[in-house]
């Protein structure tokens, strides 16, 4: 398992031509791109990175050109942790599950005192957003890159670097929820199909972390804060949610947004401040995974926030000690008063050390990775209410999900993940880990899912045939109408891109790239999107010609160009 999640890219693509190897790629795909982030690199000169989640990012995307064709194309992300890393020929900055010591050996010492000597590690491998025109990649840091959304998608000219914390709002923020939320809640299938993210109005949403770093931070209030950027990059500060306590800093990766509201969850586990000094001066922990601790006893708070005032309308706990990664869906239930939240929930963090490089060495397919499970938490606007309760939606065990996009924020039926079935009869046959579909309707005999032995498949995601503007848009396509697209590694070797059909859970297509070596990445996260030229004069997306376009507005806001 180990040789599947740490493979190494040590080359840049371009334009590669895929093999069709089996089946045919529905022509609606054609100019859209699937793009994905992840690590890519986990050796540099004789050092090793010790965890998935450290490899220096990555992206692939793979372009549906109209002759039928799918062309690959990858490029490492020139982050300072990786340019630097690359330089000295050892990585420069800590990472999470990798504790990086200063070259410099006054840096060395200094680095005891004032732990943060060197800074935080830009290394954006998890996720990308769509938003205006533009994708954004991100990780936990400040930093995030904005790509020009064209066919060409990626190149040197096309990417910039924008660090948050060069705005007066942001000075503060030590971190960020890695899951930016893009406003589509309140707009018809229709809208988001021309494309959301250009009106004046439209919102990109962040969670961070709003303390001071060193001493400091053992006697002083932390606080969670909810803020938004606008089409100019421009944040605004919408709540701040204070965490208990002065020395744990609370965890979270992502969040929900519904017409009305922004759903937050307050988890138990949480970075132990103290134990981080400890790591850096004395050398008591191996890395920073080390220092992040479930907190004993303590349940989770789900926060409801009005995107209006900013005002925390709703604070209920769960009455359980879980935590999540990813929320699914949230939707508001007008006629009960109620918010309904679905979210893969975990109840321990001893799945975080199974990441580790040594620690996959010893995996054997009967073991578990992810141990979570899809939870429906129904929150009541009523006032009295302060506790709610989890509904186990599916009994499997479950990560990366995904949705309809058209669905954001509204009530839906079904979601994909990466799923390991809990039946044992059913796990003896599946060896390896499977593309599922739930419906979340169902608490019993929901779960339909595509596997091959030995396969190992990235995190799926659902395209709806409706986004594409190859098709005349038809409100009546159901929910399932689109297809799912994977990466998929085997344990020989080989691999290649996935079609699903996302009603049957068929396979329509399979591609792969000889000439890429050793082969596709399995990365974390991904999009498909269709690009700016394709689209119509009367596609909000369009800028027009004689107007001051987007990209000039930003650059007055935009820190590096590389």
């Amino acid at each position: 398992m180990d040789k599947i999640l740490f493979q190494e890219q040590r080359e840049d693509y371009r334009n590669e031509s895929g093999v069709l190897i089996e089946g045919i790629v529905p022509d609606w795909l054609h100019s859209g791109v699937f793009f994905r982030n992840g690590p890519g690199l986990f050796q540099v000169g004789k050092t090793n990175l010790n965890h998935f989640f450290d490899g220096y990012a990555k992206i692939q995307w793979f372009h549906f050109s109209t002759d039928s064709k799918i062309n690959y194309s990858s490029k490492f992300l020139d982050t300072d942790a990786y340019t630097k890393a690359i330089r000295h020929k050892a990585p420069f900055y800590s990472e999470f599950g990798t504790l990086i010591r200063p070259r410099n050996p006054f840096l060395w010492v200094l680095s005891r005192f004032h732990p943060y000597i060197q800074g935080f590690s830009d290394n954006s491998n998890i996720a990308a957003v769509d938003f205006n025109d533009f994708i954004y990649v991100v990780s936990e840091g400040l930093t995030m890159f904005r790509m020009d959304l064209t066919s060409e998608l990626v190149s040197p000219q096309t990417i910039k670097k924008v660090n948050l914390k060069s705005t007066k709002e942001c000075k503060n923020f030590i971190v960020t929820c890695a899951h930016w939320q893009v406003d589509r809640s309140y707009q018809s299938a229709e809208e988001i199909r021309k494309g959301s993210g250009l009106e004046e109005s439209s919102k990109m949403y962040g969670f961070a972390i709003n303390k001071s770093i060193g001493f400091r931070s053992l006697f002083q209030k932390t606080d969670q804060t909810l803020f938004y950027l606008d089409k100019l990059e421009r944040p605004t500060i919408l709540a701040k949610i204070p965490m208990k306590g002065h020395r744990f800093i609370n965890y979270n990766h992502s969040f929900s947004v519904t017409p009305s509201f922004v759903i937050f969850i307050r988890q138990p586990i949480a970075f132990d401040v103290l134990r981080m000094m400890r790591t850096t001066f004395f050398g008591r922990s191996r890395n920073f995974a080390d220092c992040l601790v479930m907190e004993r006893n303590t349940f989770a708070t789900i926060i409801i926030i009005s995107k209006t005032s900013g005002k925390i309308l709703a604070r209920v706990s769960t009455e359980e000690p879980l935590f999540t990664l990813h929320h699914i869906n949230a939707y508001e239930d007008s006629e009960n008063k109620n918010v309904i939240l679905d979210c893969v929930c975990f109840t321990s963090l001893s799945f975080m050390n199974v990441f580790f490089r040594e620690n996959l060495k010893t995996y054997s397919s009967s073991q578990t990775i992810l141990p979570a499970r899809v939870k429906r938490f129904t929150v009541s606007m009523n006032k009295d209410c302060d506790k709610t309760y989890g509904v186990n939606i599916s009994s499997a065990d479950v990560e990366f999900p995904c949705i309809n996009e058209f669905f954001y924020g509204k009530k839906y039926n079904y979601m994909w993940c990466v799923c390991q079935p809990s039946d044992e009869a059913t796990r003896a046959k599946v060896q390896s880990y499977a593309i599922g579909r739930i419906n979340v309707t169902k608490t019993d005999s929901n779960l339909e899912y595509w596997y091959e032995d030995g396969s190992w498949p990235s995190e799926p995601c659902f395209v709806p045939r409706n986004l594409s503007p190859n098709v005349e848009f038809d409100k009546n396509l159901a929910e399932t109408d689109g297809v799912v697209m994977a990466t998929i590694l085997c344990n020989t070797g080989f691999s290649y891109l996935l079609i699903l059909d996302g009603e049957t859970m068929t396979s329509l297509a399979k591609v792969t790239w000889p000439n890429v070596t050793p082969g596709l990445l399995i990365g974390i996260h991904s999009l498909f999107v269709f690009p700016r030229e394709e689209r119509s004069e009367q596609n909000p997306r369009h800028v027009a010609k004689n107007d001051m376009t987007v990209s000039a507005k930003l650059s007055k806001y935009e820190t590096t160009a590389f």
